[in-house]
């Protein structure tokens, strides 16, 4: 009985997104005129999504800020829309894309790290705090 509990324990916090994919996984901060959606577990190797979500007044471009520490721990697989630039400032890798009223960006990202990694987004002038766990 104790080994049927523990597997039904294990699928019902998979189920739930403690091991990513589920409602207790996704996080959704909003900051100002913007909002970011991500997966707070994910897997080594495993694909996940940051969105940005982001409301201007005017065609003004928008800059999605990562600190270098954070991109050490992920490779971005793809970006949608592709950047307009990408540049280097100070510790951090900044990506800019054409202004629009509202715009919805997709970051790919994969984890090549385990444990917990964390870093401050920068979408125009508002911080993200976030902070993921990585299981192997």
């Amino acid at each position: 009985r104790g080994g049927w509990l523990f597997i039904f324990l294990v699928m019902a916090l998979a189920a739930a997104g403690f091991f990513g994919n589920g409602p207790v996984s996704k996080k959704t901060l909003t900051a100002g005129q913007a909002k970011i959606a991500y997966e707070h577990f994910s897997r080594h190797e495993a694909r996940m999504e940051l969105k940005v979500e982001l409301r201007q007044s005017g065609d003004t471009n928008a800059v999605v800020s990562f600190p270098n520490s954070y991109l050490q721990e992920f490779r971005i697989e793809s970006i949608r829309p592709e950047p307009k630039e990408s540049f280097l400032r100070g510790n951090s890798v900044d990506y800019l894309f054409p202004g629009a009223d509202s715009m919805a960006l997709l970051f790919t990202l994969i984890p090549q790290s385990y444990g917990t990694v964390s870093g401050q987004i920068r979408v125009n002038n508002q911080q993200f705090q976030i902070s993921h766990f990585i299981y192997p």
